[in-house]
């Protein structure tokens, strides 16, 4: 009698588990996937509010006389400049002209004709461009480009200023996102 109890009320609570089982997963995974979906949500918001501030540093780089002049050497000079105000975050800044020849805040030179940020700003008329991830022609790092154009005083087209942030830092900085103090 004491065996035929136990298993009965081993059944019952077997199918009371299996009961339970089901209706846990069909209410937390919903929860789950919309928590996930939020902390998701967030992260890319704090890291476009991250990226729209460096995309704001270079227009306030535009803005001076030394990057708009039409004399190289005054852009050169600018760009090589240890006051710069760029931030840390940023591996390098760059100028490159209408043909796509650049020069590197590093002392780089080459060409960036071929990159989607250029036809972007160059080709197609776009103030600003967040290119997409890129292997760099100067330092050979895996990087993502803002960049901005950049008008003569007189108004004109004349190239476009760039910053490169590594995808190291990127993928660092986005690990360090936490939302409403959960630790995500």
């Amino acid at each position: 009698i004491m065996l035929v109890m136990g298993l009965s009320v081993f059944l019952v609570l077997a199918a009371l588990g299996g009961v339970l089982y089901r209706d846990l997963q069909g209410t937390i995974r919903p929860i789950t996937e919309r928590i996930a979906s939020e902390v998701v949500q967030g992260s890319a918001d704090q890291m476009g509010q991250w990226l729209a501030m460096h995309q704001r540093s270079l227009e306030v780089l535009v803005g001076d006389n030394s990057l708009t002049t039409l004399h190289d050497r005054t852009r050169r000079e600018f760009i090589a400049s240890p006051q710069l105000p760029v931030h840390e975050q940023m591996e390098m800044i760059f100028f490159a002209d209408l043909d796509g020849d650049f020069f590197t805040s590093l002392g780089q030179e080459g060409n960036i004709s071929h990159r989607d940020y250029y036809a972007g700003i160059i080709q197609q008329g776009q103030t600003s461009f967040l290119s997409e991830p890129v292997v760099s022609a100067s330092t050979g790092e895996p990087i993502i480009v803002l960049a901005h154009a950049v008008h003569s005083q007189q108004g004109d087209l004349i190239g476009l200023i760039g910053a490169t942030l590594t995808l190291d830092y990127l993928t660092e900085r986005a690990g360090r996102i936490k939302l409403e103090n959960t630790g995500f």
